[in-house]
Parts: C-alpha cells; structure tokens; sequence
C-alpha cells in the first residue's frame, strides 16, 4: 500500500499520533503483532479507526513508527563510547537504559521474532537497527580484542546481553549489568 503524504498537524493531533504509539506499543509488549489489531489499538488509544488511519497508512506503519521512535531515543541514550569514555561507564549507562527503555526492548524482541511476516522493508529497518547494536559493541570492544576476533565477540556480547536482559524481564536473578561487566573481564 502507497504511504499517504500528511500535512503538518496541530498539536492536538500530536497527542492522538502519541496515544497511538502508546496504546500500539503496550499492546504489541503483551500480545505480539500477529495478536494485536488496530481495534484493540483504537479502544486501548480512546479513538476511532478513521483517527488512527490519519497518521498511519497501515498496522506496519504504525509499528515501523513505534520501533522507530523506540529505537532513535534508546540509541541516542547509548551512544557508542568515545575515546577516553571508561569501559565501567558505558556499561552502566547501557544497563541503566535497558531498565528504563525495557518495554521498547520487549517490543522490539516481539518484532524481531515476527518480522518474517511483515514486508521486506520493515525486516531491513529491524536488521539495520541490529546492526547499529554491533557497532556499538564494537567500539566498546575494540580497545580488548584483536581485530580479527572484533565481529565474532560483538556478536557473542550482543547475544548474551540479549539472553540476559529476557532472563531480567522473567523474573530470574539476572542483572544485566553485572553480566556486561563479568564479560568484558573475561575479555
């Protein structure tokens, strides 16, 4: 389907396109996209259909906006370390924002396991998305690692922290953190 072009809005409506967001990214947390409907989207929201189509041409629009706008504040939160910037630092903001960005984190995990589903446009924003993460672990392991084994250990660091934020999310006595730091003292 075409994307319509929308006029700039007043900020009235930025509220409605915010419920929107809101109301899609619970929803999609708790009962995946297959699971979710843009009825349950417009009551969770307190609007209509017709509102909803306003902003978003389609359900893939609306959720690519959601991981968009989830992903853009979670990275900006979690620029890739600098030189000069402490290992210790960067961990911690790392797990400070999993904790304060969990529910766009859930969100995204939902996504990325059903993103075979959904057009070939969306599952290259959510790979471009995973690639962004390797790049930051990148940095923070280039100081350790050799470059040769720089790809290989970013994508076992990315992983691991993956595993141990969905163990947090369970419930298990798992802290991110701690797992982040035992990992870069082992490399």
């Amino acid at each position: 389907m075409a994307t319509r072009s929308r006029a700039v809005r007043p900020r009235a409506n930025s509220d409605t396109r915010a419920r929107i967001l809101d109301a899609a990214r619970a929803l999609v947390a708790r009962h995946g996209y297959a699971g979710t409907s843009i009825t349950m989207i417009c009551r969770a929201a307190g609007i209509n259909a017709s509102s909803l189509y306003w902003f978003f041409a389609s359900k893939e629009e609306l959720f690519l906006a959601v991981i968009e706008e989830g992903a853009q504040t979670f990275l900006e939160a979690v620029s890739a370390p600098r030189d000069g910037t402490a290992r210790e630092d960067a961990v911690a903001s790392v797990s400070r924002q999993l904790t304060e960005h969990a529910l766009f984190l859930r969100v995204l995990l939902v996504m990325m396991l059903e993103a075979r589903e959904l057009s070939p446009a969306f599952r290259a924003r959510m790979e471009e998305l995973r690639a962004r993460s390797l790049d930051w672990w990148r940095a923070l392991l280039a100081p350790m690692c050799a470059p040769a084994d720089l790809d290989e250990f970013a994508v076992l660091c990315r992983a691991t922290i993956n595993g141990a934020f969905i163990a947090e999310q369970f419930g298990e006595p798992v802290s991110v953190e701690r797992v982040m730091r035992r990992l870069l003292k082992l490399l």
